[in-house]
């Protein structure tokens, strides 16, 4: 650590300062602003030299470092809000759903619903149909009696 000593004079100062001498009479502390000097070899301070320049970068750098990261976050709250206004609730989707398709899902239903009103009625014709119909054997008995009528009428032609 680079020290450099000098002596210290004191004028005017607005705040309390509090002196202690040693045994000797030599100035032995100083305390202004709540910092406290120790005086050695009489009237004389001996303080550390300070580097401001490098401090001064380093803030530089700090600040510049914060204000990048707040640009980036105040663009990842913006962003982020913008996303949450486009939220949607459970209610809402199934609006949605119910205004998107619901016509749609409502001629289905119908379309189903008269799909089983035909397939009902052709249920109804066929039973009418099946009750109607001759049986095997009456059918043979129709044709034989045509056949034999037919014959009979050739005899009588000729």
């Amino acid at each position: 650590m680079n020290c450099k000593s000098m002596n210290v004079v004191i004028h005017n100062n607005k705040d309390p300062i509090n002196v202690k001498y040693n045994k000797n009479g030599g100035l032995q502390e100083l305390k202004i602003e709540g910092n406290l000097l120790t005086i050695k070899g009489g009237n004389t301070v001996t303080l550390p030299m300070v580097e401001t320049e490098a401090i001064t970068e380093d803030i530089a750098s700090i600040n510049n470092d914060i204000a990048q990261m707040n640009a980036i976050l105040s663009d990842d709250i913006y962003y982020l809000k913008e996303t949450v206004k486009y939220f949607l609730t459970e209610q809402q989707i199934k609006d949605i759903i119910n205004a998107t398709v619901g016509r749609d899902i409502d001629d289905l239903r119908r379309t189903n619903d008269d799909f089983f009103d035909e397939i009902e009625m052709a249920n109804r014709s066929i039973s009418q149909i099946r009750t109607g119909l001759l049986t095997e054997y009456q059918v043979k008995a129709l044709i034989k009696a045509a056949l034999s009528n037919l014959v009979n009428a050739e005899e009588v032609r000729y």
